[in-house]
Formats: C-alpha cells, sequence, structure tokens
C-alpha cells in the first residue's frame, strides 16, 4: 500500500539529506543525556543522501539471549494480540487465527526538516484506522514526533495487504 507517494518520493521532490528508522534519530538525540547506552550506528553515502542504520553491539546481542524464556514469550504475545485487534482489509474482521511472523512489519515514512537537513524516516506502526481521513492520520503522526511543520507522510508495508482497525 503506497498512498501519498508523490508527496515524499518523486521527480518534483528535493533528495533528502538522510534517510533512517526513527529509532536510531532517537538514539542519535538522546546521546547528550544518556551516558550508559552503547550503540553503534553506521553511515553510507550514495549519491548525496547519508543512510544511517543501527549496528546491535555484542553486549545488546548478549542481553536479548540471556533473557528468560518467559519474557521472550511476551514479544510474542504482544504481536498475537496485534491480529485480535486489526485486519487485513479496511473494515474486515480480525484474524486470530493467522500464525505471528516476527519478519514482517508496517512502516509509516515521514518528510521533514531540521534546520536545513532534509529528513526521511521510517517507523514501526501496529494498524491505520481506516476510517480517518490521511490528513487527520497526518496531523495526529506528527503531533506524536514534531520535526517540522512540513513534513510530508506515506504508508508502505512490507506486505502486500492493507491493516486496519
Amino acid at each position: 500500500m503506497i498512498p501519498n507517494k508523490s508527496l515524499v518520493s518523486g521527480p518534483e521532490t528535493p533528495q533528502p539529506h538522510v534517510v533512517t528508522w526513527r529509532g536510531v534519530l532517537t538514539k542519535i538525540m538522546n546521546a547528550p543525556f544518556d551516558n550508559k547506552t552503547q550503540w553503534n550506528i553506521l553511515a553510507v553515502k550514495h549519491k548525496g543522501t547519508i543512510y544511517l542504520c543501527e549496528y546491535k553491539t555484542d553486549e545488546q546481542h548478549d542481553d536479548v539471549e540471556s533473557l528468560p524464556h518467559w519474557v521472550k514469550k511476551t514479544f510474542y504475545w504482544g504481536r498475537k494480540v496485534e491480529t485480535f485487534l486489526t485486519a487485513n482489509e479496511p473494515g474486515g474482521p480480525p484474524r486470530p487465527e493467522e500464525p505471528v511472523n516476527e519478519n514482517s512489519e508496517y512502516v509509516s515514512v515521514f518528510r521533514c526538516q531540521l534546520g536545513q537537513i532534509q529528513l526521511m524516516y521510517g517507523a514501526e506502526v501496529d494498524c491505520v484506522d481506516h476510517t480517518l481521513d490521511p490528513e487527520v492520520i497526518l496531523v495526529q503522526n506528527l503531533k506524536k514526533y514534531p520535526f517540522s511543520r512540513n513534513s510530508r507522510h506515506l504508508q508502505i508495508s512490507s506486505k502486500s495487504k492493507h491493516n486496519a482497525n
């Protein structure tokens, strides 16, 4: 699903200076206030755009591996609850019989400007309320993550089907 694609990418849209995930931006913005959390962020510059991604440290991998089994199951439970509360088609019934796929997610893509820097970043979303006007969804998302009043929104999916309340 790619509504509003032309607002984020196209011949009339300026190339972003930085492309990344919201979580990477959060880590960078929190860095001055958190000197205990270790992280690695890789940067690659291609055709004038810097692409940032997090590379988990060995300590972070070890922390996840050492979690008790019951804690790891709670990660699964959270994903399973989504199948009870969401549908594949707008207005459709929930899909509790659908198995959990930990390798699949829906992502919203945002464009904004931070000073002179044009940003494009993605953030995982659990679902979208199909009854809302896309402009209302845009405003709600921007209120939660206010980088700029000039932000633009694109809903994309790693799946070929819609996910709605």
